[in-house]
């Protein structure tokens, strides 16, 4: 039957082959967009998994989730073992894996305001986020789901340990967000610090978006990106 897959235009016309497709597009845009959240963790992942087949000499980190900041009362254990029970073992009413984590949904462009937000100093910046949102609204993910929550949580630890971090051949840099409430620094110096090769550079005021802060931080950590990247 595989053979019928030779004539480009057998599926066409087929309303429900079309809209399967565009759910799988959807899923999967989804998809990469929570990966995306995770930025730096996952390139510190791969550089673990590749080892000395890494193609990479040099890595810049910024700001990298390698620890989520939790809210009070709650660590990456309590955390893993909670989602264990909605992913895993669902006995827990009310929480289920693919729900919104709580105190989280959907974005609301509404309640998305600069003043106080976790991101950037930069009010151009931060509206300039909302203008592509607005206009792109397939990259906006929302909040992370109980299920990315604990996925993140066991993908953090697996990254951090090191018996992993030994493996990463690369030189890094990894530029700390100063005031970053997203993420716990603590994973980050923990990483750098049984990681060798690694270079930990704080970024004084920051928020968690370093690429997207007012000009006076930005300018730093671009000079920082560049004396890394040019140095022989």
């Amino acid at each position: 039957e595989t053979d019928l897959l030779e004539y480009g235009d057998i599926f066409d016309g087929s309303a429900e082959i079309a809209k399967k497709v565009e759910a799988l597009k959807a899923e999967t845009l989804a998809e990469m967009q929570r990966i995306a959240d995770m930025g730096g963790a996952v390139a510190a992942l791969y550089l673990e998994n590749a080892g000395s087949n890494s193609p990479y000499r040099k890595v810049v980190l910024s700001s990298p989730m390698l620890k989520v900041a939790y809210p009070k009362g709650y660590s990456e254990n309590s955390v893993i073992a909670e989602t264990f029970f909605a992913c895993l073992a669902p006995v827990i009413p009310g929480l289920h894996c693919d729900d919104f984590a709580p105190g989280k949904g959907p974005y609301l462009p509404e309640k998305s305001l600069f003043p106080a937000n976790p991101f950037t100093h930069s009010e151009a910046r931060f509206a300039l986020k909302k203008e592509i949102f607005s206009r792109f609204p397939e990259l906006v993910a929302g909040g992370p789901t109980v299920r990315w929550v604990r996925q993140a949580a066991l993908a953090d630890k697996r990254i951090r340990n090191s018996c992993n971090t030994a493996r990463i051949n690369a030189s890094i840099l990894l530029l700390q967000a100063a005031n970053d409430t997203i993420v716990d620094n603590s994973g980050q110096d923990e990483f750098c610090s049984s990681t060798r090769n690694c270079e930990l550079h704080k970024i004084a005021g920051a928020n968690h978006e370093l690429l997207m802060e007012s000009d006076s931080i930005r300018d730093g950590v671009l000079t920082q990106v560049s004396r890394f990247l040019g140095a022989k």
